[in-house]
C-alpha cells in the first residue's frame, strides 16, 4: 500500500502525489445535453446553435466536432481573445477533436465589431486549420463567423478554393 497525500480536487478532477511520484488521474463528468447526438444536416443547423455569439463583447472560437455520421459529440472554447482577434494555434484547434474521437470539425467564432466578413487572418487560419486536418485525416466541413450583420460561411463563399490539393467540402455535411 503506497502512502499518497491529496494535492489538489477540484469537481471530477483529483491529484494525488505518492512520496517521489505525483499520479493525476482524470475522469470525465457525465453531462446531459439535448445537443449531444443532434443530427447535423447543414452548417445552418450548426450556426443556429450558436446563435448567442452575435452579440458578445469579446473574440470567441469554438471547435464543434461531429462523429462519422455527422451527429455532434463535443464543442468547445479553443480560444478567446478581445474585442479586435485573437491568437490560437491549429494544435489548440485539432486537440479537442482527437481527444473526443471524433472525425469532423466546424469552427465558430463570432467578430465583436459587427460585421462577419472575414479578415485575412481567418482565411488563412482557416487554409491552416485544413492542412491539419488533412494530414490527421479529419474532415474540415466550414469555418462559420457570425456578428451583430448575421452568419458567414468561408467554405459556403469559396474563399478557399484556391485549395485545389486539399478535398474541398460539400455544401451540406454528408
Amino acid at each position: 500500500m503506497t502512502k499518497t497525500r491529496d494535492i489538489a480536487r477540484n469537481g471530477s478532477c483529483r491529484a494525488e502525489a505518492p512520496v517521489g511520484r505525483l499520479e493525476i488521474r482524470w475522469r470525465p463528468s457525465r453531462v446531459r445535453s439535448p445537443l449531444a447526438g443532434r443530427k447535423v444536416e447543414s452548417p445552418a443547423d450548426i450556426a443556429a446553435l450558436f446563435w448567442w455569439m452575435e452579440n458578445l463583447p469579446e473574440e470567441r472560437l469554438f471547435a464543434v466536432n461531429l462523429d462519422d455520421s455527422n451527429r455532434l459529440r463535443h464543442f468547445a472554447e479553443v480560444a478567446r481573445g478581445g474585442s479586435s482577434g485573437l491568437s490560437v494555434s491549429v494544435r489548440d484547434v485539432l486537440r479537442p477533436t482527437l481527444l473526443t474521437n471524433c472525425r469532423s470539425l466546424v469552427l465558430v467564432h463570432n467578430h465583436p465589431q459587427a460585421e462577419p466578413l472575414p479578415s485575412p487572418q481567418d482565411r488563412r487560419f482557416t487554409r491552416q486549420v485544413m492542412r491539419g486536418c488533412a494530414a490527421l485525416g479529419l474532415r474540415f466541413h466550414e469555418h462559420i463567423i457570425m456578428g451583430w450583420g448575421g452568419r458567414y460561411h468561408l467554405m459556403l463563399a469559396g474563399h478557399d478554393a484556391q485549395l485545389p490539393a486539399l478535398e474541398q467540402p460539400s455544401l451540406a455535411l454528408t
